[in-house]
């Protein structure tokens, strides 16, 4: 237990959620009664299911963002499983993105000598009857 003077640490999650009917309140108050703060919600979106899921063929798909207690996750989880309304759920972290992912790697060694040198000025071009008579040269 945490003592007055030590902050509970808060952590961000994620959760999806596919409802039988159109109650958003089922979101909301299952985190607020858990002490959780929702960060963001979307609205609830009537989809159709690619299988039966109890017998139902469409559903109410939403999800949230929310920040609370890691340790009240666990009773949260029997709440939902305990609910008719919900049909499936899912709880997620979400990643903690460190460094872009479009950072340029630097060059390797294969990468270094298959590049493309241009001809040198000092070698001079060959015309297409230079060209001919060095073929001949060679095939005699």
């Amino acid at each position: 237990m945490k003592t007055e003077n030590q902050e509970i640490e808060k952590r961000k999650y994620e959760i999806a959620i596919v409802l039988k009917t159109e109650n958003a309140l089922v979101i909301s108050q299952s985190l607020t009664n858990r002490g959780f703060s929702v960060l963001t919600e979307n609205p609830l979106e009537k989809v159709q299911l690619a299988y039966p899921i109890k017998k139902e063929n469409y559903a109410f798909f939403s999800f949230a963002h929310f920040e609370g207690d890691p340790a009240a996750i666990k009773d949260l989880k029997n709440d939902l499983k305990l609910n008719p309304e919900v049909l499936r759920y899912l709880i997620i972290t979400p990643p903690f993105i460190k460094k872009p992912a479009w950072r340029k790697s630097a060059p390797t060694r294969l990468q270094e000598e298959t590049r493309f040198v241009p001809p040198s000025a000092e070698e001079p071009i060959l015309t297409n009857e230079a060209l001919e008579k060095k073929i001949e040269e060679i095939l005699k």
